[in-house]
């Protein structure tokens, strides 16, 4: 019960996981270039790293209004009076960071500010001081009217004081012009206050001095921090004032630099004051950072459209790959440690070098080559799995002795019935298997037993049919799956897993082309495969060796294939959307194994031994002691009624599919397929450890791929064919599928 309850939490927190999901990739896929730097910046400030301070560069802040309480605004005759101040230390360029309203020009003292600004000649300011306009910073004035005008440091620069500066690296409105202006009139003083159409080409000049490429200045002129080093900036314009007196020590800190005058002043509208990354600044604060890092040389530098290209090409190719190559839950790691590493490697670079990555479009490039490769692999535009046409033979028995009606009731194409009648050579039939379950075969024996085997199949024109069909799935690109619809006890016992195709060169079991499966006729209705989770059962029968030496049996290695099957079921649910559980039962009783079977479990593994005596199938579990004891095969087949969630068997022990010619057909798999479970894999003869355990991890890990039963089974029947080739040349025809499915497809 308490299994059930965490299993359904367990669901629930996927289902709210994905609905979560769904708006989080939304809101990412949303998330533009700029939005992905100001989070840098935003990181950035936790850091708060300090930016270094340009000597050339000083800063005075009006802190105080000096004026009256309602304008808020600094006098002129003060200003005036800072100009006048700072001129006599002969700075190379006075910045006077004031806005002056039309209403502004009912001041006594505005003459006052307009005589220092000529006086001074080296003064530049953000818009005219007795002509401004709020809709229109740059006035149309023909040329002639405009140079006298910049005698008093009128900015022919388009302003953007009303730009969004919380997005800072979006586009060139971003760039407040005054600090640009500065910049150029510190670099060229004399062209900057000569004339208009001299001026037009110092922005270009200036970006040549700076080492910054025509045309790309705009990105990285942006902010790159707080300043703290105090050297670049007297907080309080009053301190200056008091101590003017002092000229060989101001003279010293002044002389041939940029001297910024601001106001700090926080106005009521909040007209001067902007939203950073680094938090609010004022207007001054703004144009002394970007001048300071102009002068620092501490700009911001984007790698270029060039390197977004190949970055997000790279992470579309990286991402795309691992899920192409490796298992779902690797490829995810791979993906999320190549952006975590972009993403980290971007901010180090940012943070060190103020160099900047792109970084929304890789990203997001990551997350799409991931999922797109993920989606065509599962739904099918780029699936591996191929597709298999059925060919299925009925075989039942006839009227006379020993003769046998073969019967093509499916086939690709197939235009009326391919029918046959054969007659058993049981005499050479017998002498063959006794020398196959002795085990000493070769490859010339097994192919001539095999061939054999194919010639009493594929008579007249079944043969002709069967050749027809496997031609139509090589031209299709598609395989051929081989049913056997065995209706006779004496045909289901032979070993059909060994039929050869001389014609071709291949054994049925072994050829991931065609998937050799065994049908049988049952009263019980036939029931696919697909299940919405996977919940297997593993069973191990352990008992005491003492107790199995009384059975004539030997101790087996169980731990070594239980930790196989364990790990291919981790693989599993890494390739698959559905859940999938497991558990393990460590002594396998009867008991045990009833109680758990009808808890909905869809897969049951069983590992233990198992015999064919006294005409039947019989599967060696545990009692309470531990101690062995055999279960027949109807008592065993009984365990399975009313499991109407299980979907596949597997016993992974000797002689579990073994069956005698009896007047009905008997063995352990057989019952159990009569029971209703729609596919059992099983052994027809003793079959070695090493086999046993390297069967189960080939089929499951190729079931892990996405591949259905039969083709899981087949391949490995092909991988035993390969490596125990020169031990034990047979044992890829021990493992037998029965199947009642349609298609072997689980996940």
């Amino acid at each position: 019960m308490l299994r059930k309850l965490l299993n359904k939490l367990s669901d629930s927190l996927l289902a709210w996981s994905a609905g979560l999901l769904v708006p989080v990739l939304a809101a990412f896929f949303l998330l533009t270039e700029p939005q992905m730097r100001d989070w840098y910046f935003k990181v950035r400030y936790f850091f708060k790293p300090d930016q270094p301070a340009s000597a050339n560069f000083v800063v005075l802040t009006v802190a105080t209004k000096k004026a009256n309480e309602l304008t808020q605004v600094t006098p002129r005759r003060y200003l005036a009076r800072l100009i006048d101040s700072v001129a006599q230390f002969q700075p190379r360029l006075i910045a006077l960071d004031y806005e002056f309203l039309e209403a502004d020009r009912s001041d006594p003292h505005y003459p006052e500010l307009q005589r220092a600004v000529a006086a001074a000649g080296n003064v530049i300011l953000p818009c005219l001081l007795d002509v401004h306009s709020h809709e229109r910073r740059v006035l149309s004035m023909p040329p002639e009217e405009l140079a006298p005008l910049r005698q008093t440091g009128y900015v022919t620069l388009e302003s953007v004081y009303d730009a969004k500066l919380q997005t800072p690296l979006t586009d060139q409105s971003l760039l407040p012009s005054f600090a640009f202006a500065m910049m150029t009139a510190y670099l060229f003083p004399q062209e900057y206050f000569a004339d208009q159409d001299t001026a037009e080409d110092l922005p270009a000049q200036a970006l040549r001095m700076l080492a910054l490429p025509d045309g790309e200045f705009l990105l990285p002129i942006n902010y790159a921090g707080p300043i703290k080093d105090k050297r670049i900036a007297v907080q309080d314009a009053d301190l200056f004032l008091r101590s003017i007196g002092n000229k060989n020590f101001w003279k010293n800190i002044i002389a041939g630099k940029i001297v910024l005058i601001g106001s700090t002043l926080r106005q009521a509208d909040g007209s001067d004051q902007f939203e950073t990354p680094y938090g609010t600044m004022f207007g001054v604060e703004v144009h002394a950072n970007i001048i300071n890092m102009l002068l620092t040389q501490n700009f911001l530098k984007p790698f270029g459209r060039r390197y977004e290209i190949f970055f997000t090409a790279l992470a579309l190719a990286i991402a795309g790959f691992s899920v192409w190559r490796l298992r779902l839950k690797s490829a995810l790691g791979v993906t999320a440690g190549w952006l975590l590493i972009y993403t980290t490697a971007g901010f180090a670079l940012f943070i060190g070098q103020n160099k900047i990555l792109p970084l929304a479009l890789p990203l997001k490039a990551g997350l799409v080559g991931f999922l797109l490769v993920y989606t065509l692999q599962r739904f099918g535009v780029t699936k591996r799995v191929r597709e298999f046409l059925d060919f299925a033979i009925l075989l039942e028995a006839a009227e006379q002795k020993n003769r046998y009606r073969l019967r093509v009731i499916n086939a690709p194409g197939q235009a009326g019935d391919a029918k046959a009648e054969v007659i058993l050579n049981k005499d050479k039939l017998k002498k063959e298997l006794k020398r196959l379950q002795r085990g000493f075969v070769d490859q010339a024996f097994l192919k001539n037993f095999g061939h054999l085997l194919y010639q009493h199949l594929f008579l007249d024109n079944i043969a002709a049919s069967y050749q027809r069909g496997l031609a139509q799935a090589r031209m299709e690109k598609k395989g051929l799956r081989l049913r056997l619809l065995i209706d006779a006890p004496e045909l289901q016992t032979l070993p059909w897993e060994y039929l050869y195709d001389r014609r071709h060169d291949f054994f049925f079991s072994a050829n991931p082309e065609i998937l050799l499966t065994r049908d049988v006729v049952s009263e019980q209705p036939r029931r696919e495969m697909n299940v919405k989770e996977l919940n297997v059962l593993i069973a191990l029968s352990n008992p005491t060796p003492e107790s199995l030496l009384m059975l004539a049996l030997h101790e087996l290695e169980v731990t070594d294939e239980k930790e196989i099957i364990v790990a291919a079921l981790k693989n599993l649910r890494d390739n698959t959307d559905i859940p999938i559980r497991y558990t393990i039962l460590e002594h396998a009783t009867a008991d045990e194994i009833r109680r758990h079977l009808h808890d909905d479990f869809n897969v049951f593994h069983f590992i233990g031994h198992s015999t064919f005596r006294d005409g039947m199938g019989k599967i060696v579990l545990e009692d309470d002691e531990h101690e062995a004891v055999f279960v027949d095969e109807a008592d065993f087949g009984n365990l399975f009624l009313g499991c109407n969630d299980m979907r596949l068997v597997i016993l992974n022990s000797c002689q579990s599919a073994t069956t005698a010619a009896l007047p009905t057909i008997s063995g352990l798999a057989y019952q159990i397929i009569q029971r209703g479970v729609p596919a059992v894999v099983a052994m027809q003869s003793p079959i070695a450890d090493e086999t046993a355990t390297l069967f189960a991890k080939e089929f499951y890990r190729t079931l892990a791929a996405g591949y259905a039963v039969d083709f899981a089974v087949t391949h490995a029947r092909l991988v035993i064919a390969q490596k125990m080739k020169n031990t034990r040349l047979h044992d890829f025809g021990i493992p037998v599928l029965f199947m009642r499915a349609k298609k072997g497809s689980m996940v």
